[in-house]
């Protein structure tokens, strides 16, 4: 095989998430000496970021709402409902905009004697009809693309209320830089709604721990949970849990 041949499947790979220089070495039968030399050629090309021991795709744009909606659907299920099997009458959420912390609020349709405070159109979509849950719409700016209210608006309801649960939805996460967020008012907001609760929940399948698309980041607080699905690999595992975050995965069988 050629080194544009193998460049180019390699990119392919990397649309699956990171790749590992020794797996690529492996999988290529090359030294891993050719495979740096592949990856510091897309990397020149401006197709590939490295990482320790291995590489992401370069940044990309940010994804509609829309798209995001069809991607890994059953991981997301599993973790809505995972995620509504913690919350009890009376208890206050703050749900962050996006598409699990959207199919978390389908999940609680049905349930009675909540507050929900949130920024996002498909919780509002999902609860506006409720008799039974009061729902309280952050104010700010509309951004369409991600179907979110930001801003200092938004952010100024996240000072007059303290939520027992809230849950954070994030484009891509990493144990050491935290939430990757496609501009700076996604990642001020994130910011907040991080230290907004007394239960914290990241809600994130686990496609998103091999990618960082976006340029701006937020820190994750010690003590945040991570709630994912089951393709979570153990060196992820292990890297949130030594970086204080707690992990827990979601049950497969809550996505039937």
């Amino acid at each position: 095989m050629n080194a544009t041949t193998r460049r180019k499947q390699i990119l392919a790979e990397l649309a699956a998430g990171e790749v590992d220089v020794r797996a690529l070495s492996a999988r290529f039968d090359v030294s891993e000496a050719t495979i740096r030399r592949d990856l510091r050629r897309l990397t020149e090309d401006g197709l590939v970021r490295r990482t320790y021991g291995g590489a992401l795709a370069a940044r990309t744009a940010e994804r509609h709402v829309s798209e995001k909606q069809r991607r890994n659907v059953a991981a997301k299920q599993a973790i809505a409902r995972t995620a509504a099997a913690d919350i009890s009458p009376g208890d206050s959420l703050l749900l962050d905009a996006g598409t699990t912390t959207g199919l978390l609020a389908w999940e609680l349709r049905q349930r009675r004697d909540l507050v929900v405070l949130t920024n996002g159109v498909s919780v509002m979509d999902a609860l506006r009809d409720s008799d039974r849950i009061e729902l309280v719409v952050a104010g700010g700016t509309l951004r369409p693309i991600s179907q979110s209210l930001l801003g200092p608006l938004a952010e100024r309801a996240l000072e007059l209320f303290t939520a027992d649960h809230v849950f954070v939805g994030a484009d891509a996460l990493d144990p050491a830089q935290g939430l990757n967020c496609p501009s700076l008012l996604h990642s001020s907001w994130k910011g907040r709604l991080l230290r907004a609760g007394r239960r914290v929940t990241v809600v994130a399948d686990a496609s998103k721990l091999s990618s960082a698309p976006h340029d701006w980041w937020t820190p994750l607080p010690a003590g945040v949970r991570l709630l994912t699905d089951v393709s979570i690999s153990d060196r992820h595992v292990d890297r949130f849990s030594s970086a204080g975050v707690i992990v827990q995965i979601a049950d497969p069988a809550r996505s039937a």
